[in-house]
């Protein structure tokens, strides 16, 4: 939660939850449904009427849980570390450490 940033003091303890559980290579009931409206959305377009329109389609992913497909995963063989890292000497915000832990 981005508000825990801004409190002063920060709160003393951690808070977990299991948002953080499933993330790697898989499929979610979040990435169905993105499936579903992306065939949906693919299936309208293709008998679209004439004329003017607008057509709103929403995805869910890439949110929590973290879970995708292998075949997109298998895009990115690695993801280079940003320049303002701990690695590398970056000092993080006590509240960004916090959520890390």
């Amino acid at each position: 939660m981005v508000w825990g940033s801004v409190r002063n003091p920060l709160l003393s303890e951690a808070r977990t939850n299991d948002m953080l559980g499933p993330i790697g290579p898989g499929m979610s009931p979040y990435n169905r449904y993105d499936r579903a409206v992306a065939e949906d959305t693919v299936a309208w377009l293709r008998n679209a009427p004439e004329g003017p329109w607008c057509l709103f389609s929403s995805f869910v992913a890439p949110n929590f849980p973290l879970t995708v497909p292998e075949e997109f995963l298998a895009l990115y063989d690695e993801v280079p570390l940003p320049e303002l890292h701990p690695d590398r000497g970056y000092e993080r915000h006590p509240w960004l450490a916090r959520q890390y832990e």
